[in-house]
């Protein structure tokens, strides 16, 4: 006999964005990596990118490009995707790219 305290098939558990804005960011790196090629050739200069609290729902990634140069993403206030790349070994890149309308907006 199944015990009913235990039901054969619980509820899913609900998935919750802890950080709304960092997932936002990520979400819009992805696409440009996907959609702008010149977004991918700066992508595959750069290893995997920690995130970086900036404050409140703001989220910075980063990280280092070969060649020791460092790489910055986030989204500006005016919803543009900003990318800057700068390092002694490679030219310096300062991209700024309206956010894809399938983004989901800012909490």
């Amino acid at each position: 006999m199944m015990d009913p305290r235990f039901p054969r098939n619980p509820p899913r558990a609900e998935v919750v964005v802890l950080h709304p804005g960092l997932a936002r960011l990520t979400l819009a790196w992805a696409t440009a990596c996907r959609d702008d090629p010149q977004v991918a050739a700066i992508a595959v200069t750069c290893g995997a990118l920690r995130p970086v609290h900036a404050r409140g729902d703001n989220w910075v990634l980063e990280g280092l490009a070969s060649g020791g140069g460092i790489l910055h993403v986030c989204i500006t206030a005016d919803d543009h995707l900003s990318i800057l790349r700068h390092g002694p070994d490679s030219d310096p890149v300062a991209l700024r790219l309206p956010l894809a309308d399938a983004l989901p907006e800012a909490s």
